[in-house]
């Protein structure tokens, strides 16, 4: 194999030699760099040259003024022999050290001319001539050296028919060769969702790099073609698509506490973002989690290495790699290139547990809470942005957005009955749970807790939602809109601000509920059923925490409801009967009846008390009807012996009787 060298070709080491080896060259300011650049626009550790995949490999170390390439600054590209770069004011070149150095350092270069040749020219008109001629000849070859270089093409791939410049090969690199150098669509899957990916020539290394563009439709001409469509909630790849995103589309095996890194080459225009990503999850069945993070949706000007770090989640087994691109404008583009994968770092798996009901697990930008109950493994699957910009809201709506696509991250504090979750980077948040969670939804706004349709808008500062082991309460710091709605097997709940609190132990709660059940009980058994019901009432509007004592309050208030309802339809019956008979004693017992159930089970508890005030009202009314018949019956037959006796001069009696129908017969 070859063995390269960087010629230093500037200040007063040049011409000065250093050989390149496997182990990586730093170079920079300070003396501890292997190669020493004594320039002031030079940054401490400015940049390095490392051997990967038999290649090597130029690397700027985000130094102030950045490393520098025909005038351009790069991020990181392979070195071919022959290559220039610049780090401060010193340029170096990179070439094979078993070949002869280009006459005079760089062709007919005017900086390898030295001083004391200049001095010796002055001798004589004649040698001062010469040397004119030679300074002319240089300028003109070194021009013409940099005219072929620029018509050659950009050198960072960007799509000239310039020579390509050889394939990135990455060591460890758990990506195959032919994935990772995205020449070509085996291994991918670039129709995952939106507009998706297709083949493009515009290769940072090599020939080809994988491209998406702001409505491009799946069969575009050049497309692949081959995408095994979308993955689960992703939208249907299509014109006027606003974002793109693409996945390997083999899975890749990780272990669970290792730290990882993907990294890939992007390059963006005319308003495209772009970003590179993990996604991991479990092969074991049943096992709903998977966490996605990576770094933020960026702009990339030029071709740019960026990668990010993390560790696997606890549970995953399995990954890939994806890419995700916002096309907000009708040219907006954007480039993939040259993907790794490789294992290595000191990132730290999120793995908290909650007394002993749930445990936080993920990594810093992606976590979820897992139930200690394996029948209901699933508390909350997932956090993300809530309220996000506009070109955000297609990636949001297809259920590819992350969180750390908007540059946010999020952080758990536990204790031991719940966890505090905390974001940074976005000002409102989207908890994501199970579907079936939500099917009992108990909101509470100040006022006690009420249940609420899962998919609608509605105040609240605590939502309890979930059964069993996996009930879970979320609780703002005050009462403010969340917005629910049921997608995919899903429950999503926003919420307005960037912090919530999750309640997953209720002790005190369930206390509570027993104590009131309890007393609810009693009174029942002491036949005070309207205090029995006023119990279970107070205990599903403070603590409905606990599902089993729920469950026997709703049992016990359904037993209490249906003997009072019987004792309703049995009254109901009586009234038909004493209706169809005309039967004063029917009407009363009625009226009397109705009255002692009001009394003794309070309105508040009577299913529908309008039912029952008609009912009472009607018997009432044929009641007071009957009382005044017989009233009238009875004024007409006294008033006939008041007459009786005055007729046998029993003036005394007749006025007696005369006076009791007055009293006691005549209306007011």
């Amino acid at each position: 194999m070859a063995q390269f060298v960087l010629e230093i070709l500037d200040g007063d080491r040049a011409g000065e030699v250093v050989t390149l080896g496997e182990r990586p060259l730093r170079i920079g300011r300070k003396p501890q760099n292997d190669l020493v650049v004594a320039d002031e626009k030079a940054s401490g550790v400015h940049a390095e040259v490392v051997f990967e995949g038999q290649r090597h490999v130029l690397r700027d170390l985000g130094s102030t003024n950045g490393t520098l390439m025909d005038g351009r600054k790069i991020t990181e590209v392979v070195l071919g022999s022959g290559d220039q770069f610049t780090i401060g004011r010193v340029r170096l070149r990179f070439r094979d050290g078993d070949a002869a150095a280009p006459a005079g350092g760089e062709g007919l270069s005017v900086a390898r001319i030295d001083a004391a040749r200049l001095q010796a020219a002055r001798s004589g008109s004649r040698s001062v001539g010469l040397l004119v001629v030679v300074l002319v000849l240089a300028l003109g070859a070194a021009g013409y050296v940099f005219w072929r270089s620029r018509a050659g093409g950009d050198d960072e791939g960007g799509g000239g028919k310039g020579k390509p410049r050889a394939e990135l090969r990455v060591a460890n690199n758990q990506l195959k060769q032919d994935v990772a150098n995205c020449e070509a669509a085996a291994g991918w899957d670039l129709q995952v969702a939106g507009a998706g990916f297709h083949a493009s020539g515009n290769a940072h290394t090599g020939t080809g790099s994988f491209e998406a563009t702001h409505g491009a439709p799946a069969s575009e001409p050049g497309g692949p073609g081959n995408g095994s469509g979308n993955a689960a909630g992703g939208s249907a790849p299509g014109a006027g698509a606003d974002f793109a995103v693409a996945a390997t589309s083999g899975e890749l095996k990780v272990l669970a506490g290792r730290t990882v890194e993907v990294a890939a080459h992007l390059r963006t225009s005319d308003g495209a973002q772009a970003s590179v990503r993990l996604s991991f999850w479990s092969s074991v069945d049943g096992n709903p989690f998977r966490f996605r993070t990576g770094a933020p949706l960026a702009a990339h000007d030029t071709w740019q290495r960026v990668a990010v770090a993390t560790a696997v989640p606890p549970g995953a087994d399995r990954c890939r790699v994806e890419v995700v691109a916002l096309l907000p404008q009708d040219q907006s583009t954007a480039w993939l290139d040259d993907v790794a994968l490789v294992e290595g770092g000191q990132e730290t798996a999120v793995d908290l547990k909650v007394g002993d009901s749930a445990t936080v697990i993920g990594a810093g930008r992606s976590i979820a809470v897992r139930s200690m109950d394996p029948e209901e493994p699933a508390t909350l699957l997932a956090v993300l942005p809530g309220n996000v910009a506009q070109p955000f809201a297609g990636l949001r709506d297809a259920g590819e957005l992350a969180l750390s696509d908007v540059g946010a991250t999020v952080a758990a504090t536990v204790d031991e009955h719940g966890a505090v979750l905390a974001a940074q980077g976005t000002d409102a948040l989207e908890l994501v749970f199970p579907a079936d969670s939500a099917g009992a939804l108990l909101v509470d706004a100040g006022q006690g807790f009420v249940s609420k349709e899962a998919a609608s808008t509605f105040d609240g500062q605590r939502v309890l939602l979930g059964d069993r082991s996996t009930r879970c309460m979320v609780v703002l710091a005050a009462p403010a809109s969340l917005v629910g709605s049921v997608q995919g097997g899903r429950f999503r709940l926003q919420v307005p601000v960037p912090g919530v609190r999750l309640e997953l132990g209720f002790r005190e709660e369930r206390k509570q509920a027993r104590e009131l059940l309890r007393t609810a009980e009693d009174a029942a058994r002491e036949g005070r059923p309207g205090a029995a019901l006023d119990g279970i009432r107070e205990l599903l509007r403070t603590v409905p925490h606990d599902f089993e004592t729920l469950g026997q309050a709703l049992a016990r208030r359904g037993e209490w409801q249906e003997a009072l309802a019987a004792r309703i339809r049995d009254l109901a019956a009586d009234l038909e009967d004493a209706s169809f008979f005309d039967t004063r004693g029917g009407f009363e017992r009625v009226v009397t009846e109705l009255d002692d159930l009001r009394t003794l089970y309070g309105e508040q508890n009577v299913e529908d008390p309008q039912a029952l005030a008609a009912m009472r009202d009607k018997a009432a009314t044929r009641l007071h009807e009957l009382d005044d018949r017989s009233a009238k019956q009875r004024k007409k037959s006294l008033s006939m012996m008041a007459d009786a006796f005055e007729k046998a001069s029993e003036q005394g009696l007749a006025e007696l009787v005369r006076n009791y129908v007055k009293t006691h017969l005549e209306k007011k």
